[in-house]
C-alpha cells in the first residue's frame, strides 16, 4: 500500500473510530469527571482544565488505535481483513451517528405525566410517540429550542419534528436558542409573547431538556405563566458550591450568597434560570472597568427580569466603606430572596466584600 493510500486510510479511520470513542468519552468518563468536579464545588477553570487533559488522552488514544489498524490493514494479504477493519469502523460511526439523532436513547422512554392546566410544560425532544401524545392532550404547539448553528444534528432533528408534528397535526413554533448566554433575543421575545397571550398550551423542548429549557422556563414564568416540569434538570445551586472562577461563595444565610462577578457561564447557571430573586453589585461605577461590566449585567438582567440593584462600596476611606457597607446590609432585609452580593473578587484582600459580610454578620 503507497504512502498516499496509507495516510487516506489512517485519516479514515480516524474521523470514524474517533467519532465512536469520544462519544464513549463524552457519555462516559467527561460526565463522570464533571459531575464529581461540580458536587465537589471546583471551579470552572479546574473542571474544564480536566476535561481538556482528558480530551487530550481521547485524541492521542483514537490516533493510536487508528494508526494500529492503519499497520494491521496494510500488513495483511487476507481480504476480509482488509475490507472489514473500515467496513466495522464505519458501522461504528454510522451507529453512533445514530444515537445523537435520537434523543430519547440519552434522556430514556419512561412514562410520563402531562400537564393538565398549565400554559407551559417543558422537557426533552419528543419521539413521535410524545408528539401525538401532546396533541391528544390538547396541546396548541411544540416549541422547539433546538438551534441551526449547533451543527450536524440539531438541524436534522428540527426538520424531523417539523414534519412529524405537520403529520400529527400540532403546530412548531421555533424560538431557537444557543446553550449559552447571548444572542438570544428573538427567541426570549417568542417566549414572552406566548406567555402574554394567556391562552394555549405549549410543549417547550431543547435537546435533552436541561440548561435551554430551564432558562425559558424562568422566562415565561416571570411573565405569570404557570408551568410543568416534565422531567428537567437544573445545574447544582450555588449552596451546592464552595467557590465560582474568581473565587470562593460565602453563605451568609440559607438564602444569602456573597460572591465574586460571574463568567458568562455562571450567569447562565447560578443567576439565570430561577435560581435567584435578587442580585446586588458593589462595583464602582466611576471606576472604568467596574462600569463596563456594571453595564453588561444591567442590560442582562433588564432582558432576563431579574431585579438588580447597584450599590457601590468604596474602597477607601475605611470609615466610608465601612458605612457603605452597613447600609447595604440594612437594605438587604426588605429585598426578595434568595439574592446574590457581588464585587469582583472574594478573596480575604476584595476589602469591599469583606466590609460587607462583616457587616451583614454584625446584624443578623
Amino acid at each position: 500500500m503507497g504512502s498516499v493510500k496509507k495516510w487516506i486510510l489512517f485519516g479514515y479511520l480516524w474521523l470514524t473510530v474517533g467519532f465512536f470513542t469520544g462519544t464513549l468519552t463524552l457519555l462516559g468518563p467527561v460526565r463522570w469527571i464533571t459531575e464529581m468536579l461540580r458536587n465537589a464545588g471546583y471551579t470552572q477553570t479546574i473542571e474544564n482544565g480536566v476535561v481538556r487533559v482528558v480530551m487530550v488522552v481521547f485524541v492521542a488514544f483514537s490516533a493510536l488505535l487508528a494508526f494500529q489498524f492503519t499497520r494491521w490493514v496494510g500488513a495483511t494479504q487476507k481480504r476480509h481483513v482488509k475490507i472489514g477493519i473500515p467496513l466495522i469502523a464505519f458501522i461504528f460511526a454510522i451507529g453512533t451517528c445514530g444515537v445523537w439523532m435520537n434523543p430519547q436513547l440519552l434522556t430514556g422512554n419512561e412514562r410520563v405525566e402531562f400537564a393538565q392546566q398549565e400554559q407551559f410544560t417543558f422537557g426533552p425532544y419528543p419521539d413521535w410517540e410524545r408528539i401525538v401524545a401532546l396533541k391528544e392532550h390538547g396541546y396548541t404547539a411544540i416549541v422547539p429550542l433546538l438551534h441551526p448553528a449547533v451543527v450536524p444534528f440539531e438541524p436534522k432533528l428540527l426538520a424531523e419534528l417539523t414534519s412529524r408534528a405537520k403529520d400529527a397535526g400540532i403546530q412548531v413554533i421555533p424560538a431557537p436558542m444557543l446553550p449559552w448566554v447571548g444572542q438570544n433575543d428573538a427567541a426570549l421575545a417568542k417566549l414572552r409573547e406566548l406567555a402574554n397571550r394567556k391562552m394555549g398550551k405549549y410543549y417547550v423542548h431543547c435537546y435533552l431538556g436541561k440548561d435551554r429549557v430551564n432558562l425559558a422556563k424562568n422566562i415565561v414564568e416571570k411573565e405569570g405563566a404557570a408551568t410543568w416540569d416534565m422531567g428537567t434538570r437544573r445545574s447544582p445551586g450555588l449552596a451546592q458550591k464552595k467557590k465560582l472562577e474568581r473565587g470562593k461563595i460565602y453563605t451568609l444565610q440559607d438564602d444569602v450568597f456573597v460572591i465574586p462577578y460571574p463568567t458568562d457561564e455562571e450567569f447562565f447557571s447560578y443567576l439565570l434560570m430561577g435560581q435567584m430573586n435578587q442580585v446586588v453589585s458593589i462595583l464602582n461605577p466611576k471606576h472604568p472597568e467596574d462600569a463596563k461590566l456594571i453595564d453588561k449585567e444591567k442590560t442582562l438582567f433588564q432582558k432576563h427580569k431579574l431585579p438588580f440593584l447597584l450599590h457601590p462600596i468604596p474602597d477607601f476611606p475605611p470609615k466610608g466603606r465601612d458605612a457603605a457597607a452597613l447600609e447595604l446590609a440594612r437594605k438587604i432585609k426588605g429585598l426578595p430572596r434568595p439574592l446574590v452580593v457581588h464585587g469582583y473578587h472574594t478573596h480575604e484582600n476584595a476589602l469591599q466584600i469583606q466590609a460587607f459580610i462583616k457587616a451583614y454578620q454584625s446584624m443578623y
